[in-house]
């Protein structure tokens, strides 16, 4: 954004007290709640009440607490109650007294300063008090060198460093107020004889792609590795470092080393003898001589502690030697400070207008909470279900099959359903099984039969025609759906059972051998089957399931009702209107198909 454009770009925003924030520990100011509120916000996700009304969906820019707190009515049109990101943070008087608590009045002082006399502000100051976005100051510091250095304080006599050598790194204006952009680093090593005196001492800084004290002490080990003659032991105080030497070239050298560049050769130089470089306790005082033992259970000696400290104090002072100035380093901390202070109080100023304790409450109860925004009018609308019983013109002939209240209250849900998903007819139950798609395909509309699917039926001829009055065609799909219903007794009441029939009146001794005959039975028997199993697997899964049923396709004369009997002579169903009678719904016959299906096993609700 422009307001973080700085002289030399591509630094982006001072993250580094964001996210030390976002990782501090919890406590009662500073929680999971208002962490999450700081991330909204500075990811700018929060949708204020003149946010709201600019993308219309919201009647009033004007607050939603100073309206419901009496400050300003809902059509004020003073902007010094704009529900904004600066009224919200700054300047909500019904937030003032948290406000003036939990924000130190240096901070509050400042922003007043910042702030115009219509409550405006700067771009950049403003991107910094509603969102923590401020410009990194890396791009006005100076970077550390990039090459190494190596300078000798006690140049040995002979050309070669013997004795005990010493090692140790050093880091200065590491703190996290400073963001690691003034860190500065230094290495030194001293070589002492038996009687503690000085042999040799160098110091220097690494390259600056060994950074941190891990890179410092290993490049300082290196150097001394690289100086001291074969034999001579080393003495280093960073455990990590010293355990890395102990892995073998092989180890040092893998593509994917962090440092490989100082391992491989480290490794090298020490020739395979990792007991060369011991580690030791750092910054002991004199207490610790004789108690503290080494890595390799030596006792701590004076001479230890006395080269730890020399070498201390060489790696220091090369540090420093490339140290920014003080006014840079003050400058950086105290950006650093009033980003964590202006950071936590949006992640808090955020939670406290999306939860604000009703002042006004009684007291009794769950406690009530106010938003300064219309929060909810943010979001789409959702879409209520209507659901309603649409009444179906029935085909000539069917009207008595509605005189039966078991038969109009399946007729009516299933319409319920349908009218409760316009254009999804092929979900009509909650349960996806070849009997929802067999409702499905069953849909009844005033012109005729709705296309559907085809799932069940294989090879039935359906009727061209109905045989009333009505000259819709009836889909081959849909006809297979319904046969099959038929024949395993499962009818709706809209159907015209007459149409639906006539394949049975059409198919006799004349028109077709026994041979086919038979072959059809079969057929029928495998469908009922099937509708059976669908229903039981319904049940299994825990929905109740009605079991509508008209009387039998064909039934002999003293025979059972567990499927279609086999007749020479085919018969229409009992169901099916007859020229000159009319339909009567039989409620003794369907009471004992219901009574049935209870004995089979099958959980019935009536």
């Amino acid at each position: 954004m422009p307001g973080l454009k700085s002289k030399a770009g591509g630094f982006g925003a001072h993250m580094q007290p964001i996210f030390r924030l976002l990782q501090a520990k919890p406590s009662p100011q500073w929680g999971a709640r208002e962490k999450g509120a700081l991330r909204s916000a500075f990811a700018n996700r929060q949708w204020t009440q003149c946010r709201l009304h600019s993308a219309g969906m919201a009647s009033t820019k004007n607050c939603r607490l100073c309206v419901q707190l009496g400050y300003c009515t809902q059509d004020d049109p003073d902007p010094r109650h704009w529900g904004t990101l600066m009224h919200r943070i700054w300047t909500c008087p019904a937030t003032e007294s948290i406000r003036s608590k939990m924000v130190p009045a240096w901070l509050y002082a400042e922003v007043k300063r910042a702030m115009r006399l219509d409550g405006t502000m700067a771009p950049a100051d403003l991107a910094l008090y509603t969102r923590a976005l401020v410009a990194s100051p890396a791009a006005f510091l100076e970077p550390p060198p990039s090459h190494e250095t190596f300078e000798w304080v006690h140049r040995p006599a002979d050309g070669c460093v013997t004795g005990r050598v010493y090692v140790d790194g050093s880091r200065i204006d590491g703190e996290w107020f400073l963001a690691g952009m003034c860190a500065r680093h230094g290495w030194a090593f001293a070589a002492y004889d038996d009687d503690g005196m000085l042999l040799a001492a160098a110091k220097g800084r690494p390259p600056a792609w060994a950074d941190g004290i891990y890179g410092a002490e290993l490049w300082g080990l290196f150097m001394a590795a690289s100086e001291a003659d074969p034999w001579a032991p080393l003495r280093v105080d960073c455990m990590s470092v010293q355990l890395g030497t102990q892995n073998g070239q092989e180890w040092a050298a893998a593509p994917n080393r962090c440092l490989a560049r100082v391992w491989a050769p480290l490794s090298a130089a020490l020739d395979d003898d990792p007991q060369r470089v011991v580690w030791m306790p750092a910054h002991c005082i004199q207490d610790a001589i004789g108690t503290k033992r080494l890595g390799n259970g030596e006792l701590l000696s004076e001479l230890d502690v006395k080269g730890n400290a020399f070498v201390d104090k060489l790696a220091k002072e090369a540090a420093r030697f490339d140290r920014l100035p003080r006014a840079q380093l003050a400058g950086v901390r105290k950006l650093g400070e009033k980003l964590t202070a202006v950071a936590m109080w949006i992640g808090q100023a955020t939670q406290l207008a999306n939860a604000f304790p009703d002042p006004n409450g009684t007291g009794a109860g769950k406690q009530q909470l106010l938003r300064d925004s219309e929060a909810l009018q943010g979001k789409r609308p959702r879409q209520q279900r209507q659901v309603g019983v649409v009444q179906l013109e029935h085909p000539a002939g069917i009207s008595g099959l509605t005189t039966n209240e078991r038969w109009e209250a399946l007729h009516q849900r299933i319409c319920a359903k349908e009218q409760a998903q316009p254009g999804r007819a092929d979900v009509l139950l909650d349960a996806p099984s070849s009997l929802a798609i067999l409702h499905a395909e069953r849909v009844v509309s005033a012109g005729g039969m709705q296309e559907a699917g085809q799932r069940r039926g294989q090879k039935r001829t359906a009727p061209s025609r109905y045989t009333g009055n009505s000259t819709a065609s009836w889909p081959q799909p849909q006809w297979n759906a319904h046969a099959t219903a038929c024949e395993a007794g499962l009818h709706q009441a809209s159907l015209g059972c007459d149409s639906q029939h006539k394949w049975l009146r059409r198919t006799g001794p004349d028109a077709q051998g026994a041979g086919e005959q038979q072959l059809r039975d079969e057929e029928v028997q495998s469908d009922t089957e099937a509708v059976r199993r669908d229903l039981e697997e319904l049940q299994a899964s825990g929905l109740q399931v009605r079991w509508p049923r008209c009387q039998p396709l064909c039934r002999s004369a003293g025979g059972g009702s567990k499927g279609p009997a086999r007749h020479a002579q085919p018969r229409a169903s009992p169901c099916s209107p007859q020229p000159g009678r009319p339909v009567k719904a039989d409620d003794a016959a369907l009471d004992e198909e219901l009574d049935e299906l209870e004995r089979s096993g099958l959980k019935v609700v009536r």
